[in-house]
């Protein structure tokens, strides 16, 4: 078998290797005629190069230490300069323990947060506003309370206690003649008239809700008897028993006379 004269190849390190030539590495299994060259690994094909991805920490530091082993230094040198760099940026991007990273929206939304003022100031002035709008509230309701009272001659601290237990509110409906005050229920469904819902559901507070008895608007109308009026359908108490015998004396004291007669 020929062999080639050895070449040679300088390193990282500037040094020169001498090497045989490649085709002495091919011998001839069967003498010089005896079919092609193999390999003296039996001609198997070369490894394939292994996936970095897939290499375990073991084997990935030695395939790294074989790759510098022939690096000159000042590389060498020059990429641990490049490493520790890198790794001051991580550190300083590094989150804080107990902090967290923030969107380019929250960050915003944050400096415009902070632009307001001290935390604690915006906490007082938020409850400070917070009283405020409610005592507003509270007022304009029992504005609105009291002149529907006032149209329903109704008074306004019954109806002001029974409207915000069952979260109700009352509104006058119609003009004129048909005004009348309806009840509503807090999605705005018209329960009805007034009188006519408190005789439904109120009826131990309406002698409290009507002192007088209602108004004349829809509200029902109370029937006062009039003087003379007989005594059927009296009330059968002292009171009653009394004005019956008094009657019964003022008309035996001045009887009235005969239709068409003299006295």
């Amino acid at each position: 078998m020929t062999r080639k004269a050895a070449t040679s190849s300088p390193t990282a390190h500037g040094a020169t290797v001498s090497y045989p030539d490649f085709a002495a590495l091919y011998e001839t299994r069967h003498g010089m005629f005896g079919g092609g060259r193999v390999l003296w690994d039996d001609g198997a094909p070369p490894a394939p190069a292994a996936d970095p991805l897939r290499l375990t920490d073991a084997e990935w530091r030695a395939k790294r230490k074989g790759e510098l082993a022939d690096a000159a230094v000042d590389k060498l040198v020059q990429k641990v300069i490049d490493l520790e760099a890198d790794a001051h940026k991580l550190r300083q991007r590094q989150t804080p323990e107990g902090s967290r990273v923030l969107t380019a929206d929250e960050a915003r939304a944050y400096d415009a947060y902070v632009a307001l003022g001290k935390p604690e100031t915006l906490k007082t002035e938020l409850e400070t506003g917070k009283a405020a709008v409610t005592e507003r509230d509270t007022l304009k309701r029992s504005a609105e309370i009291a002149a529907v009272a006032d149209v329903a001659k109704a008074k306004t601290s019954v109806l002001t206690e029974r409207l915000n237990l069952g979260e109700l509110t009352a509104k006058v409906q119609g003009e004129g003649d048909t005004k009348a005050v309806h009840v509503f229920d807090k999605g705005g469904k018209d329960l009805g008239e007034l009188r006519t819902y408190a005789d439904q559901h109120w009826a131990d507070y309406v002698p409290a809700l009507f002192p007088q008895g209602g108004s004349p608007q829809g509200q029902g109308t109370v029937v006062t008897p009039q003087a003379g009026a007989g005594t059927a359908g009296a009330s059968t108490g002292p009171t009653g028993y009394a004005a019956q015998v008094l009657a019964a004396r003022q008309a035996a004291a001045n009887p009235t006379p005969p239709s068409g007669g003299t006295a």
